[in-house]
């Protein structure tokens, strides 16, 4: 049937799609027909197709249904948003076909990608109905993954099954430290795999076959199914949570998607063949690996055997039968599904594969590495090698590849992003496709969710028109000219950046391609892989098409019995050893042949007792005996099976023993040892000393005997601890300069000179009485494993063992060369700029002042004669060619002027700070002066230059400083605290910095003490100055020269370009480089500016606002100068690029050479910090009516027209607020009261006492009393204030407050919200990311403007669109638990009216050790508390705690909270119901259960760390948990009770935490922590590990009154305190009082009793 033409050459105007025409009859007789239009450019046109089978169609009527295809709608002259608008317009007109009309329904993902999606007749409100009633999809607020969710709905899924769902279960996923194993992958009970197949009639080769893993759809459910024996008819089928997509409601019907099948053999596609090349695989492999394709291809034209197996391999099984019974070679891999190990038997690193082999039957790879790899894949990452073992829970698995579920990443991620959810994947045991060395994986990022309050089904829509697969098309398509033109291929920077960017694309997000991608070279510097094998292949088709039509077609006739016997003794069949035994069987009946004579050639091994039983039968044979075959793998009488399974020595290696002490005796040792090296090329020495301790040397390569000979990096040593508890250390391998020598009693290991020997192994007197003997240097191995052996000197050698390879086994001989894989970085080699490389063209005068023959004393003359233009020429070209004597000579000239050119000046002292010491020794060549008046201007300028090298100069620094003091004191504010600023960043050397700002703040010694505000604002900025530099000291190390050591993660590596012009409005959003309010200081310098491309798929922490060090990371040969080191800070971040400050000059070659980005820690609370401090320093009551308060002043008048109060009546009315205060305590309502009615009001909130509850009704109230008040919700971390705001939008949806578009939640990275709240973000209003879309600025600070409330973080108020917005209320909840200046950020905006809510006896914030010494760690909440009283400032306390019993809290009551603290819940009930029925003895006084409790342990504490542990307090920690675990009496109700109260483990020590997660098993579900990281959270029981026990009673920081608070306030029903009594209360009063409250029991450890 021809197509009708609805439309001919449809316009990108069109506004209308009404068409009334005769439609053509369906096609008769065939079912699943439907209507089907597609829209083209040059026409719309209706035409039947072929529905495919899914659940929607399956439950519908398919007459209501029109399958709408764009796939050719691209309008010609414009651009792609002309398509996406018409398509859209089409879907809100709708598609209107003879009087009906059709709305957009949905699609499935492959629809998606194809560009059709299905129309349904009917009203949105209909459809909506009707895709609800099939899951529940309206919790879903993301428009992708809703689309994606209700497309599996539309997903091709045939009928298999009805299952009931009470015959499944859902299980939850295998997640171990956050990564999830099991993603996608469930569990099938074998019975019920066995109904599937036949129900799909599942035939392999004739026979039924049951696959190890099902890809299903179910109900809600996607992924995968595999085999699970354990699984009982009780339950066929679970589910992990991982593959509940969404809540079905209604259809039970099971699908089978796909299957593994056997002989499922790989394909080495474009895509993996350029990995591999890139990874090292050389192209003469792979054109000989073709090569030998397209000979099996031309051998199957006249060979029946070659023949037979082509057709085996492409799956033309029934063909390959008639060909042998009526009468091409494939590579070591296949295609396989992958899933989790559900047993946990696996190793990090390992795999299962257990596949069928041509005649071998199912054989389990074992010990060897394969390489496996998912499509689509352009990362060299994504090939990974993994090792094949073999474990018997996992024998079921057939033709299909086990992931281990442990580790630090799950292995299928690593791969292209891959998941268990029915990905496959390429698995390679052929060793000439196995790389030598792979590539770091890509960690694939989460996709950013942004979140709608509600999908529409304009929503839905928008994202089908919406969606554009031309970015992905156009990043691949520079993927492959990139691997083309670079030498690197896959490997190259540029390859791996259009990665990240492909897997951003496939994950729906939108990227922009940066310019330096967009133009590869055109011609490659080597040939390209997949050139060499196109031209290959085109050569052999054209001659195997001549070589076809030439030859006979017909198979020459052969000798029946000689094909029996070819066929039986062929290795290379892709059949299974069973199957080719019945096909010969029914040859030889065929050919009235006996088969009987030639059963030798079938291996009865391979087949099962099933199998051997049915041919029996078939043959009429007796019960033969299976064969025995022989494993030739060698046994070592040394090592122990954990050494080979750890070191990874079995398998491929194929070692022969040589030599062995037990059979040839020690003395014959040297005689071996000298064949070893005489005949063979690879040797593997093993030497035991005691039964703790082996160690093994490989040897490669040629080595002489009787001399020293090189040997390099050609010998690796690695140790054997049977013993210890884990693998000590990796393998160690020699450099250049090692040297061994062998002789006839000697064998020495040693680099350069003997004296520095690593290995000795020599024959003692015969006096000594032993036989060998041994030094080895343990430390050259690991420090590890000194500090485990101690010495081995001399030692004895007990037995020794001598293995060989084979000259002529090439493979074993590459296995053996994997211990010597290392990656090989190489540094990039550079020079400095000499001024012998500048061409002087006509300047002959710069030609004689630069000539390096003539003497520098006439230099001098010459300059002074030049104008100030001409010598900053000259001074530049000093600065770019290295000329230093030229620098300092002219510079000096500036200075002897009479007036000195200031600007020229200081120009040049920012471009090379170190001639301020000329400006010092001219001008203050004795003490602290002040500088001239004529260039005082410049001392901002100086000071900062003396602080940028300070790292080069030292401790000079110190003195340069001190005599700029009266300049240093005359500074303004806000340019000293820019100063401060300065030397955070700029100084590494961790003492020098302390050193230097201590002079900074001695200087201003007279400044600071002027009056309060400026004693209160430099206390402050130095405290987070600090506080800046003690954290990047922390985060990135630097030794004394201020050099970055090495760290356990690696750098970034970056190129560094000059910036493109930019929006002058972005910075003012990041806030990274300093702005309006990061005042510039009175020099006016310009700043450096530069643009670090990294790659994109580098796993970084630097972010926006990071502090980061930049080091060349070589040096320049024939230099003595160190490579050069600058810091920087990133104020815009986008992928692949960081917008850097840099804070020192760069060197001259800074363009040409690479760079180290060490990360140095955030600035971005600092910075907001400081800004905070100088804003309330210079603008006062301006920028905060409550000024007078915060800084400790008597009140100032206010300015005219101005009042503390606004006047409003803020008295409460009990009547008209009894729907919000009603549920309040006395207490609570007097905190309300007393925040509204006071300008600052301070509520201290004990734990349990409500504070949640009060804050959200204090915002209720501001909003009710202050109609136009601008709120600020502020708390210490995002979780409080999503704790807050979830609350309070509770209460506004029940009493509709305001609307939902006045809310705002604030936040930098609105991932870190909650993602229930993140509707409420400013991206999810949006509809986009601002860092990613700088053109919603505008649209985002007009959101912040018309909001009523925002919530945010403290230091969040200072950055991005907050910046600069004010507020005239703030809300600070957990403010004692943030530093003062934190506190100020929200205070600053405006305010005039603030509540602050904490608990002052709790943890104090967390800052560095000279933060504590300056007391930053002391809150603004704590200060006002204990301070002085204000008229303005009221406080009150929350009495009433809900959260523990009246025991629990009668100590810290009296305690911390002067006796003021009730308890409103006794809890007696829940004590008894809880701590009653368990195992542990509670003591019980007058019937009543004592919940506080102290356990004496007297088990001594470890010593010698600075964190310290207890490992008899973990042991009866352990037995406290069972008891409390263990119900009195076997009852279920009582075992289920106990099982659900949360027990938490708590003690001071991290080390301590570390011992105790090792020793406590998961079944015991225990939360195990620090007292510092369990604040603000609760336990049904707390068992408090005290963990010192010494003999003078030291208790550390276990004293700390706050932790106990802490610890003591976190149960709700018991208090378990575990420790000595006599060390914690011989010194501690507060100790003494504490256990004084405890009642104590006595526990025995089981080991102890």
């Amino acid at each position: 049937m021809a197509p009708i033409v609805l439309r001919a050459t449809p316009s990108p105007d069109d506004e209308s799609w009404v068409f009334n025409v005769q439609l053509p009859a369906a096609p008769p007789r065939r079912p699943g027909i439907g209507m089907h239009v597609s829209f083209t450019t040059e026409s719309i046109k209706f035409d039947w197709t072929l529905y495919p089978s899914n659940r929607i169609l399956r439950s519908d009527d398919t007459s209501k249904f029109i399958l709408a295809s764009f796939e050719g709608l691209r309008f010609p002259d414009k651009p792609a948003s002309a398509t996406r608008e018409y398509k859209i317009r089409l879907f809100k007109a709708g598609f209107h076909l003879n009087g009906v009309e059709y709305r957009f329904y949905g699609h499935s993902n492959s629809q998606l990608r194809s560009g059709s999606c299905f129309l349904r007749a009917g009203t949105d409100w209909e459809l909506d109905t009707r895709i609800n009633s099939y899951g529940e999809f309206r919790q879903i607020k993301n428009v992708a993954k809703c689309a994606k969710r209700i497309g599996l709905l539309f997903s091709k899924a045939e009928i298999d099954w009805v299952l009931d769902p009470r015959y499944t279960e859902d299980i939850e996923d295998i997640v171990v430290n956050g990564e999830n194993f099991s993603d996608g992958c469930g569990l099938i009970a074998p019975q019920f795999a066995r109904m599937l197949s036949r129900r799909k009639k599942m035939i392999f080769h004739g026979w039924p076959y049951t696959p190890s893993v099902f890809q299903i759809r179910y109900k809600g459910y996607k992924g995968v199914l595999m085999l699970h024996p354990d699984l009982q008819k009780e339950c066929v089928a679970q589910f992990r949570a991982s593959q509940k997509k969404f809540r079905a409601t209604n259809d039970n019907t099971f699908s089978v998607v796909a299957h593994s099948v056997p002989y499922s053999f790989a394909r080495l596609n474009n895509e993996i063949v350029v990995l591999l090349a890139s990874l090292g695989i050389p192209a003469e492999t792979f054109l000989r690996r073709q090569e030998e394709y397209h000979g099996w291809l031309r051998v199957a034209h006249t060979d029946w055997q070659v023949a037979f197996n082509v057709l085996c391999a492409l799956k033309q099984f029934e063909a390959a039968e008639r060909l042998l019974v009526h009468g091409i070679e494939a590579p070591e891999s296949r295609f396989l599904f992958g899933v989790c190990d559900p047993y946990g038997v696996l190793q990090e690193g390992e795999v299962f594969v257990r596949v069928s082999v041509p005649r071998k039957g199912v054989t389990t790879l074992t010990n060897t590495e394969v390489l496996v790899v998912r499509n689509p894949c352009l990362h060299p990452g994504d090939c990974l090698k993994l090792w094949a073992v073999d474990h018997p829970n996992l024998s079921h698995l057939v033709d299909c590849i086990v992931f281990a579920s442990t580790g630090r990443r799950a292995a299928p991620s690593m791969s292209a992003g891959g998941d268990l959810d029915g990905d496959q994947y390429t698995v390679i045991w052929d060793p000439d496709f196995i790389p030598r060395k792979i590539a770091e994986s890509y960690t694939y990022p989460a996709p950013k969710e942004h979140t709608v309050s509600t999908v529409t089904r304009e929503d839905l829509a928008r994202h089908f028109a919406s969606y554009n697969s031309m970015a992905l098309a156009r990043i691949v398509k520079l993927h492959g000219k990139w691997v083309r033109c670079s030498p690197k291929g896959a490997m190259s920077d540029e390859c791996q950046d259009l990665n990240a960017l492909h897997s951003l694309v496939v994950d729906g997000g939108s990227v922009k391609v940066p310019d330096r991608l967009l133009n590869p070279p055109e011609d490659p510097t080597v040939p390209f892989i997949l050139d060499l094998l196109q031209e290959c292949a085109k050569a052999f088709y054209d001659d195997f098409v001549q070589t076809a039509q030439a030859s006979d077609q017909n198979l020459a006739t052969e000798d029946a019995e000689d094909v029996l016997v070819g066929l039986l003794t062929s290795d290379k069949l892709a059949v299974s050893e069973y199957e080719l035994a019945m096909m010969a069987t029914r040859f030889a009946s065929k050919h009235h042949l006996d088969i009987r004579k030639h059963l030798g050639h079938v291996d009865f091994s391979a087949l099962s007792t099933a199998e051997k039983h049915a041919l029996s039968f078939t043959l009429g044979l007796t019960l033969d005996k299976d064969p025995y075959v022989w494993n030739s793998l060698m046994r070592s009488e040394i090592l122990h099976p954990r050494d080979l399974q750890d070191r990874k020595l079995g398998g491929p290696l194929r070692l022969q023993k040589l030599y062995n002490s037990s059979q040839h005796g020690r003395a014959a040792f040297f005689e071996y040892l000298q064949q070893a090296l005489r005949d063979f090329t690879r040797r593997l020495l093993i030497l035991k000393t005691d039964d703790r301790f082996s160690v093994g040397v490989f040897l490669r390569g040629e080595i002489a005997w009787d001399d020293d000979a090189d040997v390099n990096q050609n010998v690796v040593v690695c140790s054997f601890m049977p013993k210890a508890s884990s693998m000590m250390s990796t393998y160690w391998q020699g450099t250049s300069g090692y040297r061994l020598y062998c002789g006839d009693s000697v064998m020495q290991l040693f680099d350069k000179q003997r004296a520095n020997s690593f290995i000795f192994i020599t024959r003692p007197p015969p006096k000594s009485g032993q036989d060998i003997i041994t030094s080895i240097a343990l430390n050259k191995i690991s420090r590890r494993v000194q500090e485990q052996c101690g010495r081995v000197y001399r030692s004895p050698v007990l037995d020794i063992e001598i293995h060989v390879v084979s000259c002529r086994d090439c493979v074993a001989h590459q296995a053996f060369d994997l211990r010597f894989e290392q990656f090989d970085y190489a540094k990039q080699a550079f020079s400095y700029n000499t001024i012998t490389d500048y061409d002087w063209g006509e300047d002959t005068l710069g030609e004689q002042l630069f000539d390096a023959s003539a003497p520098l004393d006439r230099v001098p003359g010459f300059l002074r004669r030049l104008d100030n233009t001409r010598l900053y020429h000259y001074f530049e070209l000093a600065i770019r060619y290295r000329v230093e004597a030229h620098v300092f000579l002219i510079f000096d000239v500036f200075l002897e002027k009479e007036d000195p050119p200031l600007e020229d000046l200081r120009m040049c002292i920012n471009m090379y700070p170190s001639l301020a010491y000329c400006i010092l020794k001219k001008h203050i060549p004795n003490g602290p002066v002040a500088l001239p008046e004529n260039i005082a201007s410049l001392a901002p300028s100086v000071i900062r230059s003396l602080i940028c090298s300070a790292d080069a100069l030292g401790i000079a620094t110190l003195a340069a400083l001190e005599r700029l003091s009266h300049d240093i004191g005359a500074l303004d504010l806000g340019t000293f605290i820019d100063i401060l600023w300065s030397a955070a960043l700029c100084i590494r050397s961790p003492k020098l910095v302390q050193e230097v700002l201590l002079v900074l703040q001695d200087c201003r010694r007279a400044s600071r003490t002027m009056d309060a505000v400026s004693e209160y604002a430099h206390r402050h900025a130095t405290a987070v100055v600090f506080d800046r530099a003690e954290e990047a000291a922390d985060t990135c190390p630097c030794d004394e020269t201020g050099r970055p050591k090495r760290q356990s993660t690696p750098p970034t590596r970056a190129k560094l370009l000059p910036p493109q012009p930019q929006p002058a409005s972005r910075e003012a959003v990041e806030g990274g480089a300093p702005t309006a309010e990061n005042e510039a200081s009175s020099d006016g310098s310009g700043k450096i500016i530069v643009v670090a491309h990294t790659r994109i798929d580098a796993a970084s922490s630097i972010r926006i606002h990071s502090h980061v060090r930049l080091k060349v990371p070589s040096v320049a040969p024939n230099s003595t100068l160190p490579p050069p080191i600058v810091d920087a800070v990133v104020f815009r971040a986008t992928r692949g690029e960081l917008h850097l400050e840099v804070k020192q000059p760069l060197p001259p070659e800074w363009q040409v050479v690479d760079w180290n980005l060490f990360d140095a820690g955030g600035t971005a609370t600092s910075l907001a910090m400081l800004n905070a401090v100088r804003k309330l320093a210079v603008k006062r009551y301006e920028c905060c009516k409550l000024y007078n308060v915060l800084v400790g002043l008597a009140p100032d008048p206010l300015p005219a027209g101005s009042t503390s109060q606004d006047g409003s009546d803020a008295g409460l009315d009990p009547d008209e607020d009894a729907d919000s205060e009603s549920t309040l305590n006395e207490s609570q309502r007097r905190a309300v009261v007393l925040a509204v009615q006071n300008p600052m009001c301070l509520i201290w909130g004990p734990p349990g006492t409500g504070k949640t509850t009060v804050v959200v009704q204090i915002l209720v109230q501001f909003l009710r009393r202050f109609p136009e008040a601008k709120i600020l919700m502020t708390a210490s971390t995002h979780n409080a204030v999503d704790n807050v705001l979830e609350r309070f939008v509770a209460f506004n949806d029940a009493h509709a407050l305001l609307e939902d578009d006045k809310i705002l939640r604030a936040a930098t990275e609105s991932s870190r919200v909650h993602k229930a709240l993140q509707k409420y973000t400013v991206d999810a209003r949006l509809g986009g990311n601002i860092n990613d879309n700088p053109r919603l600025l505008q649209k985002a600070l007009k959101r912040v403007k018309e909001s009523r409330i925002v919530f945010t973080t403290c230091s969040g108020a200072g950055l991005g669109i907050l910046r600069h917005a004010d507020f005239d209320t703030v809300l600070i909840d957990e403010a004692s638990q943030i530093t003062e200046p934190c506190a100020l950020i929200p205070l600053v905006k405006g305010c005039g009216r603030a509540v602050l809510v904490g608990d002052h006896v709790q943890l104090r914030p967390t800052v560095k050790r000279m933060g504590q010494a300056l007391e930053f760690d002391k809150s603004l909440f704590e200060r006002l508390w204990k301070g002085a009283e204000f008229t303005e400032l009221a406080r009150t306390m929350l009495e009433v705690q809900y959260r523990f019993s009246e025991d629990v809290a009668r100590f810290p009551s009296q305690e911390f909270y002067e006796g003021r603290l009730r308890t409103g819940t006794p809890r007696e009930s829940e004590i008894l119901s809880t701590l009653g029925i368990s195992s542990f003895p509670w003591p019980i006084s007058d019937g009543h259960i004592i919940p506080v409790i102290f356990v004496p342990c007297t088990s001594e504490e470890d010593y010698g760390r600075s964190s310290k542990s207890n490992a008899g307090q973990v042991a009866l920690v352990k037995h406290v948990i069972s008891l409390l675990r263990k119900p009195l009496q076997q009852d279920d109700d009582h075992l289920s009770r106990l099982r659900s109260a949360t027990v938490a483990v708590l003690t001071p020590y991290s080390r301590q935490v570390q011992l105790l997660r090792q020793t406590i098993p998961a079944v015991m579900n225990a939360v195990v922590s620090t007292i510092d990281g369990f604040q603000g959270r609760e336990g049904d029981i707390v068992v408090f590990s005290t963990v010192r026990c010494n003999i003078e009673g030291d208790i550390g920081f276990v004293e700390d009154e706050r932790r106990l608070n802490v610890a003591w306030t976190r149960p709700k029903l018991g208090l378990i305190i575990v420790g000595d009594r006599r060390t914690l209360q011989t010194n501690s009063p507060l100790w003494q009082r504490a256990l004084a409250a405890c009642t104590e029991a006595v526990i025995a450890r089981p080991d102890a009793m």
